[in-house]
C-alpha cells in the first residue's frame, strides 16, 4: 500500500511540474497570446482585444493566472479555442472515438506481430534470422518514437 501511495504522490508532483513548466514557457516566448489571432483581422479595435484578455483572464497578475489555469486544468476545464471558436474540450470528446479506435488496431497489430515474431525467433534460435530479427528489433526499440513515426511516415506514405 504504501508503494502505491508513494507511485501516486510522485505522478502527481510530476503531473504538476510538467503543467508549471507548460504554463510558465508558454507565458515567457515574449509574445502577446492574441498576437496570432490578431494578425488575421488587424482591424479589430482595441476595446475589443481588451474584453478578450479581460475574459481569458490575462488581465490578471501571472501567479493568479497560474492558479486559475492550475484550477481548470485539474478540474477538466480546457478552456475556449479561438481557432475553431468551441470549448476545447468539445473538441477533444469529438475526436476521442478515433483515437481509441486507432489505439485499439495499433495494440492489436502490435501484440500479434510481436508475438508471431517472438515464436518464429525461438523456433530458429541461434541461426542468423534469429541474430538478424533480434537486432532490428532491439534497433526499433531503441529508436524515439517520434523519429521512428517520421521515418515510417516517409517510408509508407508515398
Amino acid at each position: 500500500m504504501a508503494y502505491i501511495a508513494k507511485r501516486t504522490v510522485s505522478r502527481f508532483i510530476t503531473f504538476i511540474v510538467v503543467i508549471s513548466l507548460l504554463f510558465f514557457l508558454a507565458r515567457s516566448a515574449g509574445t502577446d497570446p492574441f498576437a496570432r489571432y490578431l494578425s488575421e483581422d488587424p482591424r479589430i479595435p482595441l476595446e475589443q482585444i481588451q474584453r478578450l484578455r479581460v475574459r481569458f483572464g490575462l488581465d490578471k497578475p501571472l501567479h493568479i493566472q497560474y492558479l486559475d489555469f492550475l484550477r481548470n486544468t485539474l478540474s477538466g476545464e480546457f478552456g475556449y479555442s479561438l481557432y475553431y471558436k468551441r470549448p476545447v474540450f468539445d473538441i477533444v470528446m469529438e475526436r476521442l472515438p478515433y483515437t481509441l479506435f486507432l489505439l485499439g488496431i495499433s495494440i492489436t497489430v502490435s501484440t500479434i506481430l510481436s508475438y508471431v515474431l517472438g515464436i518464429y525467433f525461438a523456433y530458429k534460435r541461434g541461426t542468423r534470422i534469429d541474430s538478424w530479427g533480434t537486432n532490428i528489433c532491439m534497433f526499433i526499440r531503441s529508436t524515439p518514437h517520434f523519429w521512428l513515426g517520421m521515418i515510417l511516415l516517409l517510408v509508407f506514405a508515398y
